[in-house]
């Protein structure tokens, strides 16, 4: 499959990468349209990534390809989306679904992240 891989600021490469594997309780995801976020601007122009090189675009939507054996809730066809932001689901922000201003975020930069999104019940 093709992605765009980041080795250092202004140097970006579309290339040739496996396709990752996936464990019972996730699924395989098709990207189909990936977003310029606003911290992708500087990380790509000035900064660069904690790690190279990285695949950039980490809000995207896309289509099941296959699932897991445990996975009830997807199916292969089914078109997602995943949040570049897992919140706590505990704080009052949560609760009010306000999740951006939550302290506990977890903010995925990983590149895994970007092609598999553990979907575990």
């Amino acid at each position: 499959m093709k992605a765009v891989r980041m080795y250092a600021p202004r140097d970006l490469r579309v290339e040739e990468v496996d396709i990752p594997s996936y464990e019972a309780d996730e699924c395989l995801i098709k990207v189909m349209a990936v977003g310029v976020c606003g911290s992708d601007i500087p990380r790509v122009n000035q900064y660069g990534a904690h790690v190279s090189p990285i695949i950039v675009g980490h809000e995207f939507g896309g289509q099941i390809v296959k699932t897991g054996d445990k996975v009830t809730k997807f199916k292969a066809g089914d078109r997602v989306t995943c949040p570049p932001l897992i919140p706590c689901f505990k704080c009052k922000y949560c609760e009010m679904v306000n999740i951006h201003f939550v302290k506990t975020t977890i903010i995925m930069v990983q590149e895994e992240m970007v092609h598999l999104h553990n979907i575990s019940q």
